[in-house]
C-alpha cells in the first residue's frame, strides 16, 4: 500500500477550495431564497412625527427576520414609521457568520457582529424611504435586505417611495 503525504501549502490550497466552495453554495441558497415571496405585512406606523420607534431584527444569510411586535417571525419586513420620527434598530446576529446592519440613505452601518446572539443597535432620524441591508459582500444579494417605508406628514397612502439602489 502506497502513503501519499500532503505537504502545508498543498493542505492551505485544499482548505482554500472547500472554503471558496462552501461559500459559493452559500450565496447560491441564498439567491434561491430571494425567489420566495416576500412578506406583505408591515409594522404600523405612528400617528405622530417625532415618536420613537424601535424594531428588533435577527439575521440570517438569507435575511433578517422579526423579533416581537407587529413584525415578529417576518422575514425581511417593512419597516413603517413617520417622517421626523427617531428610529432604533436592534440587530441580532442568528448565525456563526458575521453580519451587521445598515441604511443605504441615511449612511449609517452598525458594527460587525462575528457570532451567534451578538447584539448590536443604530439610531437615527427617519427622513426617507430607506433600505437596510447587509454590508457583507455577498449577503445582500443572498436576501439580506429590507425596506423601511417613511410616510411624510399628510401622505396617509402607505405606498413607498422608490428603493435606493
Amino acid at each position: 500500500m502506497t502513503t501519499h503525504r500532503i505537504n502545508q501549502r498543498q493542505r492551505a490550497g485544499i482548505i482554500g477550495v472547500m472554503t471558496s466552495f462552501a461559500m459559493v453554495i452559500f450565496v447560491a441558497l441564498g439567491m434561491l431564497a430571494c425567489d420566495a415571496p416576500e412578506s406583505e405585512s408591515t409594522a404600523q406606523a405612528v400617528q405622530a412625527s417625532g415618536e420613537t420607534q424601535e424594531f428588533t431584527l435577527r439575521g440570517y444569510m438569507d435575511g433578517y427576520v422579526g423579533v416581537g411586535g407587529e413584525i415578529d417571525g417576518e422575514k425581511n419586513p417593512t419597516l413603517q414609521v413617520n417622517a421626523g420620527d427617531e428610529v432604533t434598530l436592534h440587530f441580532i446576529n442568528g448565525e456563526n457568520m458575521p453580519h451587521d446592519i445598515a441604511m443605504k440613505g441615511h449612511g449609517i452601518e452598525s458594527e460587525m457582529l462575528m457570532r451567534p446572539d451578538e447584539e448590536t443597535t443604530i439610531s437615527f432620524t427617519a427622513e426617507s424611504d430607506d433600505v437596510y441591508y447587509c454590508t457583507v459582500p455577498g449577503h445582500e444579494q443572498a436576501g439580506m435586505i429590507g425596506d423601511l417605508q417613511v410616510q411624510t406628514v399628510g401622505d396617509s397612502s402607505g405606498e413607498p417611495q422608490a428603493r435606493l439602489e
